[in-house]
């Protein structure tokens, strides 16, 4: 009898792991289409950015650059120039108080944490799937990681020194599961961090 719960247990195991395995492999391929997607929308913000540089006279003394947007700070001319797919600015330093780095990153991640013991894609344990978080709490952060879809999950506040502050989105969330940012987010603390020195 013992054999047969140890075989049965060794079974499920494995299912779950073959299980687990091919719900990660959909993933990483949604993963692979939103880095595509990005890479040829950052291209075009590029392509913007540097025309709005170009046509000013002005040149590169810092940069940032994602899918959600491209920022130039031209120090000299004291001068920040911004492009999203919506809209385009060209700052003068002058006119702003400062600028600060807007993070909802660690929540952005908590859900997709949730999203990723939601659907799946990750198990804890065959008796644990959700490991120390509950049904209920899992099933809110999957939802919640929905309503980060084009939203800013980290971005720039530009405080004017006359009138409403400017909150641009440099990354949106994009309903992939795995998180990919990290490295590009530090660049852009140094960006924002450059920027609000020349303020």
């Amino acid at each position: 009898m013992p054999d047969i719960s140890i075989g049965t247990y060794l079974i499920l195991a494995a299912l779950m792991v073959i299980v687990v395995f091919i719900r990660a492999s959909f993933a990483n391929q949604d993963v692979k289409q939103q880095q595509s997607r990005e890479s040829s929308q950052q291209f075009s913000l590029q392509s913007k950015a540097d025309a709005m540089v170009q046509q000013a006279g002005a040149h590169s003394d810092a940069a940032f650059s994602s899918g959600s947007a491209v920022m130039v700070l031209d120090k000299t001319r004291r001068e920040l120039f911004i492009a999203t797919d919506q809209q385009e600015w060209k700052l003068s330093l002058d006119e702003l108080s400062s600028v600060k780095v807007v993070d909802r990153s660690a929540d952005y991640q908590r859900c997709q944490e949730m999203a990723r013991l939601r659907k799946g894609v990750e198990r804890k344990s065959l008796y644990l799937p959700y490991g120390r978080h509950s049904s209920r709490e899992v099933k809110e952060g999957a939802q919640q990681l929905q309503s980060y879809t084009g939203q800013l999950v980290y971005g720039l506040e530009a405080q004017r020194k006359n009138g409403s502050p400017l909150l641009i989105a440099a990354y949106c969330g994009n309903g992939t599961l795995f998180w990919t940012e990290a490295q590009r987010l530090e660049e852009f603390r140094a960006f924002v961090a450059d920027v609000q020195r020349a303020v």
